[in-house]
């Protein structure tokens, strides 16, 4: 359990070589299932691959923080922890809000201090791994010296939220019901507006008749106090860009550290933007990785020796 500087503790698993020495560190770090992350490598059968469209989500489409034994056995401790608010982590979740940034900046120094750290920690993952590694970068941590971070978007707003101006939801319902673990949110319109203003957002969006005809959106609307309605509920209630968004939009020129982004063509609708937005707008040394539209199989055992040679450099 990771303290946090506001009493909140985060749970971590590290993982490490069978040794006295200092290692470098990788950290993983996200909402999903701890246990899950660590799963042995396995591969899908031949009748899966052939009847699925390549570029269609895997079942363990949340296991994306790498192999542990992979790294440990390569010279590296690899450290995986939930951010607060989910799994057996304490606090309330805030959907890749800033204190979210700020504890990953605190478990990056905390890493660094451990016996075991040499002093010099990297980030790994894809997806929501990904995306948090570029708002840790912003804040700063003395010991961060690299990210690996492909399959990531880097405005919410644009990338997940509205595709155009067009709420794109469906995939957000199901993600907020099935992947994320045992999640305790705050919810930011119920906890930063005023309850006059949130009761009024809430019917508001009631009578938009293209929500209205949504079963889906009505559910989330009329039961917002559901844990699993609260991160699509922000979204409706944030069809503009608004303050909720500019907190969910990296700030490139906070960071300089070498990062390793990238997509495939598959994702043209979330992760395909972050990759080229990265690429244009980040300041320090970087490399970019495009894929033809085939999703990764899991636990992105594809990446992994390209991951070894980045952090090695």
């Amino acid at each position: 359990m990771i303290p946090m500087d506001d009493g909140i503790r985060l749970h971590g698993k590290v993982f490490r070589p069978d040794s006295d020495e200092k290692f470098p560190a990788i950290l993983g770090y996200f909402a999903y299932d701890m246990d899950m992350q660590t799963d042995p490598i396995t591969v899908e059968s031949f009748a899966s691959v052939l009847f699925k469209p390549p570029h269609q989500e895997k079942n363990n489409s949340s296991i994306e923080g790498g192999d542990p034994n992979f790294y440990a056995r390569r010279g590296y401790c690899h450290v995986l922890v939930n951010v607060r608010g989910t799994g057996k982590s304490e606090g309330h979740y805030a959907y890749l809000g800033p204190r979210e940034a700020q504890d990953g900046h605190e478990v990056v120094e905390w890493i660094a201090r451990q016996p075991w750290c040499d002093g010099n920690v990297g980030m790994f993952g894809a997806s929501y791994f990904a995306q948090i590694q570029h708002f840790v970068a912003a804040t700063r941590p003395p010991h961060l010296k690299c990210l690996f971070a492909p399959w990531g978007a880097s405005d919410l707003y644009r990338d997940s939220a509205y595709h155009g101006g067009i709420l794109f939801f469906r995939m957000r319902r199901n993600w907020s019901l099935t992947e994320l673990s045992n999640p305790r949110p705050e919810g930011y319109c119920r906890t930063h507006w005023a309850p006059e203003q949130y009761r009024a957002a809430l019917q508001e969006a009631l009578r938009i008749p293209e929500i209205a005809a949504e079963p889906d959106l009505v559910a989330v609307l009329k039961n917002p106090e559901d844990n699993r309605n609260t991160v699509l509920l922000d979204w409706i209630l944030n069809p503009l860009n608004s303050p909720f968004w500019d907190e969910r939009r990296v700030d490139y020129d906070q960071y300089s550290i070498p990062a390793y982004v990238g997509s495939c063509w598959g994702h043209l609708g979330m992760h395909l933007p972050g990759a080229f937005r990265s690429w244009e707008r980040l300041k320090g040394p970087k490399k970019m990785i495009l894929a033809p539209p085939a999703y990764l199989d899991r636990p992105l055992y594809q990446l992994q020796y390209e991951s070894l040679r980045w952090f090695d450099y």
